[in-house]
C-alpha cells in the first residue's frame, strides 16, 4: 500500500468467490493478496477524501485499546528487519535509513484510522463531493461515502506505509510467516520513498482524479509486481500466506462488507492493485530494477485509461487524454440564484462505474455476473467507457440545491462517441425513471445525433458532434439554448505526444508461440513444442505444460475443470469436497484466476498437477494445465513460473 492519508486491502479473490456463488462452491473464501493496501477509493467523477466530519469540538483523546501479543510483535519486527536486504536485492537499490515498523491490532487499526481521517480532512470539498454523488445517483441521501469507506478500510487493511510519519505497519491476524508477503510489500514502498518521495509524487496530482488513480497503480504495481518476484523465490511462504488469510474470521467479515459497500467505493481501490501489477508487468519486461526506475524518471501513467489498457499506454504509439478547459459560461448563463460546483474530471474507470450503477441490473454494487467474466462492470457499461479520451462535469447548484449536471467528453472515433451518448441517454432515463420525459430528436448529417428530455431536476439534451458528447440535464427550459452555447464552448485540445489511433495500435500477441481468441503465450527460453503435437501443448525438462480456453464462464469452467479431474485421474489426491480449503489465488500476467493442485499415483511415480483458471472474457476462461513428476516438482517450479508470465493478452 502506499497512499497519502489511509491504506487499504481489497482481495480480488472475493470477487472470484461471489462469481462461483451460483454454483456448488458458493462458500470458497476470499484471499487477500498480501500486502494489498490503499487508500480509501476516490469516487468517480470527484474523489471522495478518506476523511471524516469536520470536529469542531476540541479533539478528544485516543481510546486505550489491547495491543498484539509482544512474542507476535516481536516475531513481526524481527521479520521485518530480516527482509529489508531482500527487499533492496529486488528493487535494485539501497536503504538510506531504516524505517521503524509496528504491529497492530485491528482495534488499534481503527484509532489510527481515525487519527488519519481527521488530520487530513477539508470539509469543503467533502460536501462537494458528496452533493456530486448524490445528484448522480451513486449515493443515496442517506449513504455516507466517509463511513462507508471507514467500515471497509477496518476489514480490509492487511498492512500500511505512512509516507508522512515514514511508519510502516501490519496487521495482527496471521502468524509471523504469514505476514512475509505484505511485509516486502510495504518494504519496496518504504524504500522507493527514500528516492521518489511518495508523498510529494501523489500530492502534485492529487486535485485530478484520472492521474491519481494512474499514479497510484504505477506506485502499487511496482510493490505487488516486488511481492511476485519474492513469492516467486519462496512458494511455500506464498501458499502458507494465503491458507492462513482464507483461514481468517476477517476474510469472511471483509466479504460480507463488500456485498453492501457501493462498488465505485471500492472497486478504484481494488484496480489500484490488479491494473497497476498488469501495466507494470509490461512496461518493465524482464528487466523489473531498470524498467520501474524508467517508469518513475517521469513516465508516469497519464490516466486510467492506460492502466486499463495498458497497450494503449506501453507502445511507441502512445493514447493520451485529451485536454479540456472549463468555462466559468455555463454558471453564467443560467443566470442570478445558479452556481456551479468546481468541474472535475471523469476518467474511464468513473465513466463505467458511472454507467453500470444504472445500465449494470446490481444498484451499484459489487457485480458478480461481470465477475464471473474476469470484469469489474456489465458489459453494456464496459462498451460504453471504451474509446473514452478525456471528459469532464460539472453539478450547477440553485438555491443551494444540486440541480443541473453538465459534462463534455471526447473520444477515440465517432462510432465510440455515439456509443457513449446511447449509453448516457439510458442511464439518465434508467436514474429518472417515470419522470424522465422524451421531447425531440435532433437530426444531423448520419442521422439521430441527440435528444431533447426533461426530467425532474428540469429540461435536458445529450448529443454527438462528431467525436465529442456533451450532456445537460436540469436546465431551466428556457435557458437550455444558452447554457448549451456554453457548454459547446468547452475547449478541447489534442496533446501532440498522442500519436495512438487503431491503425497505429501494435498488436499486443504479435510474436506469440501460441495463440487463441485474443490470448497468446510467447514461450521462454528452453521450451519446446509437446512430442503430441497438439496445438497449445510445450515441454521444458520435465515440465509438461497445455493451453486450452474454454468458451464458459468462470464458474462453469471451474466445475468442468473438476469433473475432469475426477474423471481422468481416478487415483489422485484430489479432494472435491474439499475444493474450498485447496483452491488459491494466482496471477497469470496481471489477471487474476485460480489455481488447483494434486498429485497422481501412476505406475512410473506420483505426478504433481496443477491446473490454472483464469477469466479473460464474457465467455472466456483460459485454462493451464502444468504437470511433472514429484520428485523434480521443486525445480519446474521455477520453469513454470516463467512460462506464467509470458501469457500475452489483448488487455
Amino acid at each position: 500500500m502506499t497512499i497519502r492519508r489511509l491504506a487499504a486491502g481489497l482481495p480480488l479473490w472475493a470477487a472470484l468467490a461471489f462469481a462461483l456463488a451460483p454454483c456448488a462452491f458458493a462458500d470458497i473464501p476470499p484471499i487477500e493478496p498480501p500486502g494489498m493496501t490503499a487508500e480509501p477509493p476516490a469516487p468517480p467523477p470527484a474523489p471522495a477524501p478518506a476523511t471524516a466530519q469536520p470536529d469542531k469540538a476540541p479533539p478528544a483523546p485516543a481510546p486505550q485499546v489491547d495491543g498484539p501479543d509482544e512474542a507476535q510483535r516481536a516475531k513481526v519486527k524481527q521479520i521485518v528487519d530480516e527482509l529489508r536486504e531482500e527487499a533492496a536485492k529486488i528493487r535494485g537499490l539501497a536503504w538510506k535509513h531504516d524505517v521503524p515498523a509496528d504491529l497492530l491490532t485491528r482495534a488499534q487499526l481503527k484509532v489510527k484510522l481515525e487519527e488519519m481521517i481527521k488530520e487530513d480532512f477539508k470539509p469543503d470539498d467533502y460536501a462537494r463531493d458528496v452533493k456530486i454523488l448524490r445528484r448522480m445517483g451513486l449515493l443515496t441521501p442517506d449513504e455516507d461515502p466517509l463511513e462507508i469507506s471507514k467500515r471497509f478500510l477496518e476489514k480490509g487493511i492487511a498492512g500500511f506505509y505512512n509516507p508522512k510519519t515514514k511508519r510502516l505497519y501490519l496487521i495482527d491476524g496471521l502468524s509471523g510467516d504469514g505476514q512475509r508477503p505484505t511485509i516486502l510489500h510495504e518494504l519496496i514502498h518504504a524504500l522507493e520513498d527514500q528516492y521518489i518521495d511518495l508523498e510529494k509524487t501523489q500530492k502534485a496530482v492529487e486535485e485530478d482524479s484520472d492521474r491519481i488513480f494512474a499514479v497510484k497503480c504505477a506506485i502499487e504495481g511496482s510493490a505487488e509486481t516486488a511481492r511476485a518476484l519474492y513469492e516467486k523465490d519462496h512458494p511455500a511462504v506464498a501458499i502458507l500466506s494465503r491458507k492462513e488469510q482464507a483461514a481468517g474470521q476477517n476474510m469472511k467479515d471483509l466479504q460480507e462488507t463488500l456485498r453492501t459497500t457501493p462498488a465505485f467505493l471500492v472497486l478504484p481501490t481494488l484496480m489500484h492493485y490488479q491494473t497497476g501489477p498488469a501495466l507494470v508487468q509490461r512496461y518493465v519486461g524482464k528487466d523489473y530494477k531498470a524498467g520501474i526506475d524508467r517508469l518513475y524518471a517521469n513516465d508516469y501513467p497519464m490516466s486510467q485509461e492506460a492502466c486499463l489498457h495498458p497497450r494503449k499506454y506501453v507502445t511507441e504509439h502512445r493514447d493520451l487524454p485529451r485536454k479540456l478547459t472549463w468555462s466559468d459560461g455555463v454558471a453564467t448563463a443560467l443566470g442570478s440564484g445558479w452556481k456551479g460546483l468546481k468541474a472535475t474530471g471523469v476518467g474511464e474507470l468513473d465513466f463505467a462505474l458511472w454507467m453500470d450503477r444504472w445500465l449494470g441490473g446490481s444498484d451499484g454494487r459489487l457485480n458478480t455476473a461481470a465477475m464471473a467474466a474476469g470484469r469489474f462492470w456489465s458489459q453494456e457499461a464496459g462498451l460504453a467507457a471504451e474509446g473514452w479520451d478525456g471528459m469532464m462535469l460539472q453539478i450547477l447548484e440553485r438555491d443551494g440545491k444540486p440541480t443541473a449536471l453538465s459534462a463534455a467528453s471526447a473520444w477515440d472515433s465517432p462510432e465510440d462517441a455515439g456509443q457513449a451518448a446511447r449509453a448516457i441517454i439510458a442511464c439518465l432515463q434508467k436514474q429518472h425513471g417515470d419522470a424522465w420525459k422524451f421531447v425531440r430528436v435532433h437530426i444531423g448529417t448520419s442521422g439521430m445525433d441527440g435528444i431533447d428530455f426533461t426530467s425532474p431536476f428540469g429540461a435536458g439534451r445529450v448529443a454527438q458532434r462528431d467525436d465529442r458528447v456533451y450532456v445537460l440535464d436540469g436546465v431551466p427550459e428556457g435557458r437550455l439554448e444558452a447554457v448549451w452555447a456554453a457548454l459547446e464552448a468547452t475547449k478541447i485540445e489534442r496533446d501532440p505526444k498522442d500519436t495512438w489511433s487503431p491503425a497505429t495500435e501494435a498488436d499486443p500477441l504479435a510474436g506469440s508461440t501460441w495463440q487463441d481468441k485474443g490470448i497468446g503465450w510467447k514461450a521462454p527460453e528452453g521450451f519446446t513444442a509437446g512430442p503430441e503435437g497438439t496445438p497449445g501443448t510445450f515441454v521444458k525438462g520435465g515440465l509438461k505444460l497445455k493451453t486450452s480456453v474454454i468458451p464458459a464462464p468462470l464458474p462453469m469452467a471451474v466445475m468442468g475443470v473438476v469433473a475432469a479431474i475426477k474423471g481422468k485421474y481416478p487415483k489422485s489426491d484430489f479432494d472435491p469436497e474439499k475444493l474450498q480449503e485447496t483452491i488459491q489465488q494466482v496471477n497469470v500476467s496481471g489477471k487474476e484466476g485460480a489455481r488447483i493442485d494434486f498429485v497422481d499415483a501412476t505406475d512410473g511415480g506420483d505426478v504433481s498437477h496443477q491446473l490454472f483458471i483464469v477469466p479473460v472474457g464474457e465467455k472466456t476462461t483460459l485454462v493451464i494445465h502444468a504437470e511433472g513428476a514429484k520428485a523434480d516438482w521443486t525445480v519446474s517450479q521455477r520453469d513454470l513460473a516463467d512460462a506464467l508470465e509470458a501469457f500475452l493478452f489483448k488487455d
